[in-house]
């Protein structure tokens, strides 16, 4: 696979539900068109400006010359990042003043642990304070799922669907009954098995015996037209 450092001019599509974005943006003093899934849009994240180490190839189509990439690195300051571009409403230089003056290890411990001394800084109040609890949460809660899932080879796409289908429980009833990912809509047992066995669950769990035999008897009912 290829490389790509890209910097975001704009985003011209993107899906919340699978992830999938064509992004426009500068490399090499270029423009390039970038198109792939990125679970970072499923926060509504404002990715213009952002920068971003895509590994891909190149690909033509109908749309042209396009870079398909398969994996994804944020290279934008991460706190920064969250701040300016997935909390609503605070913009860059309100962020940037915050990180200058409680400094990046304290900002984030005080949104893990005590994000109300916020309302102490000058033009943050109420109403932005509820806004960064929120989007701190969610994107906490995406980190871990990312960083619990896509170290087994479970693709950004089927990260997202679990991600909206289960939200903030999703790290917890994955982690505790991966056969629980057949409740969302296009996946079956097949893929769960999958997933699950490379979580590490044994082979004689009662979990995936319960699974299995509700997916033998489905397959009779809708294959074979049995009750």
């Amino acid at each position: 696979m290829e490389t790509l450092r890209l910097k975001i001019d704009r985003v011209t599509f993107v899906n919340p539900e699978t992830g999938y974005v064509v992004l426009k943006g500068t490399a090499r003093k270029r423009d390039v068109t970038a198109v792939g899934v990125l679970p970072d849009v499923i926060t509504n994240t404002n990715l213009a400006g952002a920068e971003y180490e895509f590994k891909g190839s190149w690909e033509t189509s109908k749309y042209g010359r396009q870079f398909q990439f398969k994996d994804a690195r944020l290279l934008t300051n991460q706190l920064f990042y969250f701040l300016s571009k997935i909390v609503k409403g605070l913009g860059e230089k309100l962020s940037r003043d915050l990180i200058s003056h409680y400094g990046a290890a304290e900002l984030r411990d005080i949104l893990a642990h005590n994000p109300e001394r916020l309302t102490e800084f000058r033009g943050i109040k109420e109403k932005k304070l509820a806004k960064i609890k929120a989007s701190w949460e969610k994107q906490k809660n995406l980190r871990e799922l990312s960083q619990y899932l896509l170290p087994h080879g479970i693709t950004p796409n089927l990260l997202i669907r679990i991600h909206n289908h289960f939200g903030s429980e999703a790290v917890e009833i994955t982690k505790e009954n991966p056969y629980s990912l057949t409740e969302i809509r296009g996946i079956g047992f097949k893929t769960a098995d999958d997933i699950a066995i490379k979580l590490g669950v044994d082979f004689s769990s009662s979990f995936r015996i319960q699974s299995a035999i509700v997916h033998v008897l489905i397959e009779a009912a809708e294959d074979d037209g049995h009750t």
